[in-house]
């Protein structure tokens, strides 16, 4: 509606883009927000007092890989208002290339995370043996299916860009 002025709004075409795609973030969290709190408080979220042991631990973890996220996407939001200054064109080759090389990325990530849930509930289950193998298992998927896709990617490059 706001991309092309449909249904008697103004056409604003990327800008319309922008506004209907910040307009649907906050009302999918106000529908979301009251859902969620509702539905893990019945879970038992918040029910008891955090131990600051627990705290200490989680925050521990939780600093050094925000710190990096919050690298990687500032350094892409200046990489991107670098491509700006080149033109719309560019920006949106760059996208593309992001999108492809996160659909590369993904699975390998998804494959960590699932071995350090298996290693885990092995530990969990006092199997350090078993713990100690699936990094292995988990790292020949997580370098052979990116590999693949990657194949594929190279292989198909003008059907799969002319998706985009």
């Amino acid at each position: 509606m706001l991309i092309y002025g449909n249904l008697g709004a103004p056409a604003l075409g990327t800008m319309g883009a922008g506004i209907a795609t910040s307009i649907s973030f906050y009302v999918g969290t106000l529908f979301y927000l009251p859902y969620g709190i509702i539905t893990i408080r019945a879970k038992g979220f918040l029910q008891k007092r955090i131990k600051l042991s627990h705290l200490k631990n989680l925050l521990k973890t939780g600093i050094p890989l925000s710190f990096e996220e919050t690298l990687y996407a500032g350094s892409f939001t200046i990489f991107l208002a670098i491509i700006a200054q080149m033109g719309t064109q560019e920006v949106a080759i760059a996208n593309v290339v992001r999108h492809i090389t996160l659909f590369l990325f993904l699975p390998g990530a998804a494959f960590g995370l699932a071995a350090t849930t298996l290693v885990s509930e092995s530990l969990g289950k006092k199997d350090p043996e078993k713990a100690a193998q699936w990094p292995w298992h988990s790292s020949k998927l997580a370098v052979l299916i990116p590999f693949t896709l990657g194949g594929i990617c190279l292989g198909f490059t003008e059907p799969i860009l002319s998706i985009f």
